[in-house]
């Protein structure tokens, strides 16, 4: 089923979005959008910032044909920066955002109006990764460190872990250094002494003599990545978006068995382009005893009050969620 372009005053539309995203040097990634299967396929522009773990279940989902038994084409569409990849759900850009849980809260709280529909990560996997001079958190005073942007998401959670090992905000310097790979890459090169890096980079990062200091979850317990959409797009394709969110808790429930660890491994090592040794270890990682990713997507209230309390903004936390779409989804 083809859909006709909407556009509405003030905003870009889809095309001139992604337009300007190309313009800017950020091409999408397209590699996991499946072809057409024999039943009419509805199209999706899924948006996720920077190739990593957390969208393990989203990339199964496609790989592995979910979501074309559910008449769905992904457009996967890579943006490198949290903040744009939110402006462009909202410009209609994208239809459905994989995006760091503080970031979606913070926008609802300016009024935009989008909603979370489930959860893809229940802890915060963040991992802090330093220069191989930096043998403790103390040696971290005094250094510059690099972050996606200067608030929310990443910046976060670290703030956060370094209080937790008694280095204080003030006692170090931080800087803007963008996505995933831009921050790897200016840690490598020397140009930062420490950032916060997804899975599987930061075991890449590791492996290139990188010193790993600890993770978010040591000082902050909640949902990491959900899954936003505009409020008025889900409302007029709410079957397409329960279509969805089945296929990808589908693919969340073939994730946690065991018996198809080998699979998953290798799944997210084409999906990520990196080594099957670092997919090895994100796997160990995300779905041993810590239990990282959501068996279901499903959403609590005290997961995302926890964010609310951090950030001091009141609530009620019912204002973020809508679990109907995902409770069709489910069946419940």
């Amino acid at each position: 089923m083809k859909r006709a372009a909407t556009t509405e005053p003030g905003i870009l539309n889809r095309r001139d979005a992604i337009g300007f995203i190309i313009a800017a040097g950020f091409a999408p990634s397209r590699a996991l959008s499946q072809a057409s299967s024999t039943a009419p396929l509805e199209k999706v522009a899924w948006g996720f910032t920077n190739a990593g773990a957390y969208y393990w279940d989203v990339y199964a989902a496609i790989d592995l044909g979910f979501m074309r038994e559910e008449r769905i084409e992904i457009d996967s569409i890579n943006v490198p920066n949290v903040s744009q990849s939110m402006q462009l759900l909202l410009a209609s850009a994208l239809d459905i955002l994989s995006v760091s849980t503080e970031v979606a809260i913070s926008a609802i709280e300016h009024d935009a109006d989008i909603v979370m529909i489930g959860v893809e990560t229940t802890k915060p996997t963040f991992a802090l990764v330093a220069r191989p001079e930096i043998k403790s958190y103390d040696d971290l005073r005094g250094k510059t460190l690099g972050v996606t942007q200067m608030t929310e998401a990443s910046t976060t959670m670290l703030k956060l872990l370094l209080q937790k090992h008694g280095v204080k905000s003030g006692e170090y310097d931080l800087i803007p250094a963008g996505g995933t790979p831009n921050r790897y890459a200016a840690l490598t090169k020397g140009a930062i002494s420490a950032t916060m890096l997804s899975q599987p980079m930061d075991f890449v990062a590791a492996g290139e003599g990188m010193r790993l200091l600890g993770y978010a979850l040591e000082a902050f317990d909640g949902p990491l990545v959900s899954i936003a959409v505009r409020k008025a797009w889900a409302k007029s394709h709410s079957d397409l978006t329960t279509r969805f969110l089945r296929a990808t808790a589908r693919a969340a429930r073939w994730l946690h068995d065991k018996a198809n660890r080998e699979a998953a491994i290798d799944l997210l090592s084409k999906a990520t382009k990196s080594p099957r040794a670092e997919s090895v270890k994100s796997y160990d990682l995300f779905f041993g005893p810590l239990d990282v990713m959501s068996v279901d997507l499903t959403p609590t209230l005290d997961g995302i009050q926890k964010y609310i309390d951090l950030r001091g903004t009141g609530g009620p936390p019912e204002r973020y969620i809508d679990a109907s779409y995902l409770n069709r989804a489910l069946g419940r």
